[in-house]
């Protein structure tokens, strides 16, 4: 495993000798330096040369003289910002995400929600006393007071409950106003 290493090494370790040693290092002789632009840029359109754009943009005016060296000067950063901020809207100048009407709105939404998901369901106000199975459907037996009460799947009780399931050892009932379903438990005894 070493001398696989030390034969792959080997090579490049030559090449790079070979490449510090005997490389050209001659410099270049022409230095070219840069030249301040006569002509004003013109922008491209959509699908359209330089030669046909609508109007030329006009080079911002800083201090656009050059310097002995005929190389123009960088703008200070203050100018540039305000050269950015002037040809539109600022895009970072407001907060990511909903108005502030639209927030209270969402957390009042939520907040409702909330009080919904933690109430719990209401009490069944009736009392199981028993059930009874007549071969195809299973009917329970309530009282409430002095009144007896005999309901089956499907039954609606005080326009508020409806059985949903009778299976014993439970009974589903829903509580129509708010949606939530009941679990009463009754017990296994015929």
């Amino acid at each position: 495993m070493r001398n696989q290493r030390i034969l792959f090494m080997l090579p490049l370790l030559l090449i790079a000798a070979y490449l510090a040693f005997f490389a050209d290092k001659t410099p270049e002789e022409e230095l070219v330096a840069p030249v301040a632009r006569t002509t004003p840029i013109e922008p491209v359109g959509q699908g359209q040369p330089a030669s046909t754009a609508s109007q030329p943009v006009a080079a911002p005016r800083f201090s656009q003289e050059p310097d002995a060296s005929g190389v123009i000067p960088p703008a200070p950063r203050a100018q540039l910002a305000e050269l950015a901020t002037a040809g539109g809207p600022d895009l970072f100048a407001h907060g990511v995400g909903p108005s502030p009407e639209e927030r209270a709105a969402q957390e009042a939404q939520q907040q409702q929600e909330q009080q919904q998901a933690v109430q719990p369901p209401p009490q069944f106000p009736y009392a199981f006393i028993g059930k009874q199975y007549d071969g195809q459907d299973w009917q329970a037996f309530f009282e409430k007071g002095d009144s007896t009460l005999i309901v089956s799947t499907g039954a609606v009780v005080d326009n508020d409950f409806r059985v949903q399931s009778i299976k014993p050892p439970q009974m589903l009932v829903l509580h129509v106003p708010s949606k939530q379903i009941i679990n009463i438990d009754i017990d296994n005894a015929q």
